[in-house]
């Protein structure tokens, strides 16, 4: 964030005029923002959601891996396993597709920023005329607003992974919330062989 913020400076300190411009700019990548780290959210809980049963039964099989062989399951517990994995992909291509949405926004961004960064140097060229200061200072500005597309995306990726992370604390939260079951005693398991 920090080199966003640095390379909007050098880019505004340098041809002015990009202050005016940079309103509308910040308006549209604040919306797509907001809308990706809610979007992203929901698709991260549904990944994760999806994504339990597979560790699950992972465990179980390991656990139990005699006991699959000796009722010869391990061809319907590969089709299930398939069908979990199925659920779970399809729930993580949702989650790479809003990456994929983000990105192409969030370079329009850049890329227009970049656009205007040059622009306005063109347009600033006539009140300086030929000063050696100013080309080079121009030159600066572009080649800051080259590497803002990067920065631009890490930032927001950065943001709202934190959130959509925060899923996790929110699933042991309920985990932590689910009433134990109560203690097996001796006499309910000699009624239970029975």
């Amino acid at each position: 964030m920090f080199a966003v913020i640095g390379t909007v400076t050098v880019i505004s300190v340098i041809t002015p005029w990009f202050i005016i411009v940079l309103v509308p700019i910040i308006v549209f990548y604040r919306k797509q923002e907001k809308f990706f780290t809610k979007t992203y959210r929901e698709l991260k809980r549904l990944d994760s959601v999806s994504r339990s049963p597979i560790y699950s039964m992972f465990g179980e099989t390991l656990d139990g891996v005699t006991t699959i062989r000796a009722f010869k399951a391990s061809k319907r517990l590969q089709g299930k396993m398939m069908r979990l994995l199925n659920v779970q992909q399809q729930a993580y291509f949702g989650t790479f597709s809003a990456q994929c949405w983000l990105a192409v926004r969030l370079e329009f961004v850049g890329t227009f920023i970049i656009f205007l960064s040059a622009f306005m140097a063109v347009l600033e060229h006539g009140k300086y005329g030929g000063d050696e200061t100013f080309a080079g200072a121009a030159g600066l500005s572009i080649s800051f607003a080259l590497s803002v597309t990067q920065s631009l995306n890490w930032s927001v990726r950065m943001s709202s992974d934190l959130e959509a992370d925060m899923v996790s604390v929110e699933r042991i939260s309920q985990f932590i919330k689910i009433e134990p079951e109560g203690e097996r005693s001796r006499a309910s398991l000699v009624v239970e062989t029975n």
